[in-house]
């Protein structure tokens, strides 16, 4: 009987650790913007998206983050392409964009990025707006494509 408790146990740890690795989310992939949010707070979020689709229209944002620790990043608008690229890394949880540390949420299909002033730089007036404001917090989405 304990042979046979051992033994389950061993398996049991076992595909606890197969499943981690078989779980581990890499940030490796193209990824497309898809809204800015202001964590708990649904009224500025609101305000804060209205605000972008006006003064943007119709705008694109795709990064690219490649296996070589480079990434792309092109904003499309208005018929125009902006095109940025840089060096990157994802250590220990903690993901640096040319050198500079990236508060984030990384799951399968969503990228989160927390107040992503290296983002907010490239983007235009409008972003820098928003990132000048005291205490607001920006969180902009992007999902795994």
């Amino acid at each position: 009987m304990k042979l046979r408790n051992l033994l389950f146990i061993g398996i049991a740890v076992l595909l606890a650790f197969s499943s981690c690795k078989d779980n581990a989310v890499s940030i490796v992939g193209t990824w497309k913007y898809d809204r800015v949010e202001v964590p708990n707070n649904a009224f500025s979020t609101g305000l804060i998206n209205s605000a972008i689709q006006e003064y943007l229209g119709d705008f694109d944002i795709i990064a690219v983050f490649k296996e070589d620790g480079t990434y792309t990043t092109t904003v499309s608008l208005m018929g125009e392409n902006r095109i940025d690229n840089g060096v990157w890394s994802l250590e220990n949880g903690r993901l640096t964009i040319d050198g500079q540390v990236i508060e984030h949420t990384l799951s399968r299909n969503r990228l989160s990025l927390h107040t992503p002033t290296w983002l907010l730089g490239q983007l235009g007036e409008l972003f820098e707006m928003f990132d000048n404001i005291p205490n607001l917090n920006l969180t902009i989405h992007f999902d795994r494509q």
